[in-house]
């Protein structure tokens, strides 16, 4: 999979490779394409930097989700689990203590969740910690009830879609209707023997690097924009979220 410091670098040197091409045109061709081979190295050094500092963020996120699992891997025994989910709400209160030293010391975190597996629960068991905004005290939420989780439900795709790969999944960017900053997701279901136990989602405050995308600048009429893997634009200056790239170029 590729990494966001290469889809930047990509999508900069795509949106810029026509002004690059213009700069410092002169008559000799070996030095013309010198400048130009100048030009984008320099393009590319500059989208690492942004590509860089948002794939930290990224990375970390993954190495708490894995923390988490490994803790919930070693501690959960299914066999444990009962008819009036006593083992279930122990489990759950042992593990709050650490989820909550998370989320407060992450601050780029914009919230934690753990979710027990439903279908071996008669109600859900859930820690939900987030914060509206960065800087802001973390705030703890009982945000889904257990009919709401269906495989059906539209809503609830962010749980079913990592569940269905069998692994840790990135969401587009996107609101909810508990918070108005916009944010993205990773997702990680946690299988043990074979089975679903339990699932894990950190969410990240997106607005700063949306804000960090639209004030980049290449030269004087350059820009960056921001894609998922589906070349649809995620942040762009002229371009709805959504656009693909293949519709507009030209445009």
């Amino acid at each position: 999979m590729k990494t966001i410091a290469s889809k930047i670098i990509y999508a900069i040197v795509i949106c810029a490779i026509v002004l690059v091409s213009t700069v410092n045109v002169i008559t000799i061709s070996s030095s013309r394409n010198l400048q130009k081979t100048e030009a984008e190295i320099q393009l590319a050094q500059s989208a690492e930097l942004i590509g860089k500092e948002i794939q930290q963020i990224m990375d970390k996120t993954v190495d708490y989700v894995d923390l988490i699992e490994e803790t919930i891997t070693l501690t959960f025994n299914q066999t444990l689990v009962d008819d009036n989910d006593e083992y279930v709400k122990s489990f759950m209160q042992s593990l709050e203590p650490m989820i909550k030293s998370m989320a407060t010391s992450y601050e780029d975190a914009l919230g934690v969740a753990i979710f027990i597996n439903p279908e071996l629960t008669h109600t859900v068991h859930q820690i939900v910690l987030e914060r509206a905004q960065r800087g802001e005290e973390i705030s703890q939420l009982y945000k889904f009830s257990k009919e709401e989780f269906y495989r059906e439900n539209p809503d609830m795709q962010w749980y079913y879609t990592p569940v269905q790969a069998g692994e840790g999944v990135w969401s587009d960017p996107h609101t909810d209707g508990f918070s108005d900053s916009m944010r993205f997701s990773y997702t990680k279901p946690i299988f043990k023997e074979n089975q679903l136990v339990a699932v894990i989602a950190i969410d990240l405050f997106f607005d700063q690097y949306q804000e960090m995308i639209n004030e980049y600048q290449v030269y004087e009429n350059g820009y960056a924009f921001f894609l998922n893997k589906d070349m649809n634009y995620i942040v762009h200056k002229d371009f709805e979220e959504g656009q693909s790239l293949y519709e507009t170029i030209g445009s």
